[in-house]
């Protein structure tokens, strides 16, 4: 059974959201938005920053140009229980505090944010649903229904629409799939790795990744969502063609198998032959990764999560 093991380095809007709900228990806080980016700031419009009365902080709003002057700034709001709109870099009034990148930055920042709807947002999240908040300049926060997955502002309300961490969910058995599970965890995915191999879930268990022992002939229902990548790496491709059949009913927005164009040609030779329509066939990558016929399991996980990432970006753009 699959076992949910909690990784964070507050990148994701919503391990920012879930630091906030704890932290809101314990003493005020605010939450800082990123409204608006010109020129090449690092974080985009609906990046998260928690930050608490006694100026612990949660999230980041740029690439550290800025941290520090955000704290004070939002510890300052709290105090004042007053939402603050700020802007820095370009045409900003803080003059001593300069954008390396030449643009500008805008903030909200909103002290004392609803608990409930902060706690509403932080579990739909980790539930794999998305959610979409809105802020408004008087600070207030409530949730509000998508417009086409847009964030952005309406009149004085900023409209941010968060989306569920990108999972991976990697299957097979070898050094590969534990190497490429290791590197997605490093990556802030939420990851699962499924194996029939005893030392590979061994080894996913000693680095805290979620894991399932899974054995050949038995039902592997998949529950992919559309922010799901499932990526197949096995020698003996025999145990393929189940594994494919479920991934192929989900959602995930990325399916590839581990093996050569030759290897890929049989592999949809059977499934045809088992009744797989060619449409679902074609959703398959393989071979799988950027860099061709690498031979290393750790390139082969670097190449492999690459072309994961590229298609996650085509898939949410």
């Amino acid at each position: 059974m699959e076992q949910t093991v909690f990784h964070s380095n507050y990148a994701h809007p919503a391990d920012v959201l879930g630091y906030l709900v704890d932290a809101q228990r314990n003493e005020a806080c605010a939450l800082v938005i990123v409204t608006g980016v010109e020129g090449g700031g690092m974080r985009a419009p609906g990046a998260l920053m928690a930050v608490t009365r006694s100026g612990k902080s949660a999230g980041n709003v740029s690439n550290g140009c800025v941290e520090a002057a955000v704290i004070l700034n939002a510890q300052q709001a709290i105090a004042r229980n007053e939402a603050t709109q700020i802007r820095y870099g370009k045409n900003s009034p803080f003059l001593d505090i300069k954008l390396p990148c030449g643009g500008s930055l805008d903030l909200l920042i909103i002290p004392n944010p609803n608990p409930e709807i902060i706690s509403e947002a932080a579990k739909s999240l980790t539930q794999r649903q998305p959610f979409t908040l809105r802020f408004g300049t008087d600070g207030t926060v409530s949730s509000a229904a998508p417009i086409n997955g847009k964030t952005e502002w309406r009149d004085t309300d900023f409209i941010a629409h968060y989306i569920p961490k990108p999972r991976l969910r990697v299957v097979g058995r070898g050094s590969e799939p534990l190497a490429l599970a290791r590197l997605g965890l490093a990556s802030d995915m939420d990851v699962f790795l499924q194996s029939p191999d005893e030392s590979v879930i061994a080894s996913a268990a000693a680095l805290e990744i979620a894991s399932e022992h899974i054995q050949l002939g038995q039902r592997f229902e998949a529950n992919d969502d559309p922010w799901t990548a499932c990526v197949l790496m096995f020698h003996d491709h025999d145990w393929e063609y189940d594994i494919l059949e479920e991934a192929l009913k989900a959602n995930a927005f990325y399916i590839g198998a581990m093996g050569s164009q030759k290897t890929h040609d049989t592999r949809c030779e059977v499934l045809q032959q088992r009744g797989v329509s060619k449409a679902d066939i074609d959703r398959i990558k393989a071979p799988i990764g950027l860099i061709p016929s690498t031979r290393d399991a750790s390139m082969l996980a670097i190449s492999t999560l690459a072309d994961v990432a590229a298609a996650f970006h085509e898939a949410v753009r």
